[in-house]
């Protein structure tokens, strides 16, 4: 299912994670995540709810995943997590983020972090240079709410 005109925010670091969003939150949608994906474009999320924990069976690349509380703090950061690996089960865990590999250093993004889903914070004539800047995207104002049900609809 496709985020329209949703970003996935690093509020406190002010950063943008990902522009281009997805969100798996039906059985069937959760369970097959990103399987078949030969590459990730930067700028780009999945949100899996409820979630947590992940695998990386019949995954051909390497993820960074958010390990997310209700509130939307980082509870734990895989970086590079490989393909045909089980990932920890988080009790805390709540709801993850997939990003391409790379994506949680790029952005600063580390345990104790808020994340959050923000609707219109990157104009869309801006939106695909955020996808390919080498720098995060800068946040100045955020109308959001951690994820809930709908986000995406």
């Amino acid at each position: 299912m496709k985020g329209k005109n949703v970003t996935i925010v690093n509020t406190t670091r002010g950063t943008t994670i990902a522009d281009t969003v997805d969100v798996a939150d039906s059985f069937w949608s959760r369970g097959k995540g990103l399987i078949g994906r030969k590459s990730l474009p930067e700028g780009y999320g999945l949100i899996i709810r409820p979630c947590g924990s992940i695998h990386m069976f019949f995954m051909s690349i390497p993820l960074d995943v958010l390990h997310l509380d209700k509130e939307g703090r980082v509870v734990r950061v895989l970086a590079g997590i490989k393909p045909w690996r089980l990932g920890p089960v988080v009790l805390r865990g709540k709801w993850v983020v997939e990003l391409p590999a790379g994506t949680a250093a790029r952005t600063g993004t580390t345990v104790g972090d808020i994340v959050a889903i923000a609707r219109d914070t990157v104009a869309p004539d801006r939106a695909a240079n955020v996808a390919h800047s080498s720098a995060p995207e800068r946040v100045t104002s955020v109308s959001y709410s951690p994820v809930e049900r709908g986000v995406a609809s």
